[in-house]
């Protein structure tokens, strides 16, 4: 059995992603050549002390410049990457949650590209955007219906 410990340097790493709507229900999703400029969300680590909540505020407004307003944590997923994937070999627990918008002047960090509004279904069908955030949008696709 591999040594996970060598593999993964920094252990699980814990970051926290908002799923940003309009009121149209469209995701906000963003390129960021850290992911190989495929569709993503903003987000980031938790830091040691810091509430998810705050950690999401946080990272949204280092990477796009504004402030949102956390709804609700909607999914818990892991993802173990490697490159070219990612810079380096990495097991992420992502926590997401949805998150509205409370201005749209966006001023980007050096970590995006790129930004577009999406319909649910384009992202789930795009090969463009990122797995965990095609399987998140499936599960904020149910938690929209169930709140309707």
């Amino acid at each position: 059995m591999e040594n996970n410990s060598e593999k993964y340097p920094r252990g699980i790493e814990v970051a926290v992603g908002p799923f940003i709507l309009n009121d149209k229900d469209e995701l906000l999703l963003f390129t960021s050549p850290k992911w190989k400029n495929e569709w993503i969300v903003p987000g980031g680590h938790v830091d040691p002390g810091e509430t998810l909540e705050d950690a999401v505020i946080r990272e949204t407004k280092e990477e796009i410049g504004v402030d949102i307003e956390v709804i609700e944590q909607f999914n818990i997923s892991q993802s173990f990457v490697s490159p070219p994937e990612f810079k380096r070999n990495a097991h992420f627990l992502f926590i997401d949650f949805v998150a509205k918008l409370k201005s749209d002047k966006f001023v980007f960090n050096d970590e995006i590209s790129d930004y577009k509004w999406w319909p649910l279904e384009d992202v789930i069908a795009s090969d463009n955007v990122k797995q965990t955030c095609r399987n998140a949008a499936k599960k904020l696709k149910i938690w929209l219906s169930n709140r309707k």
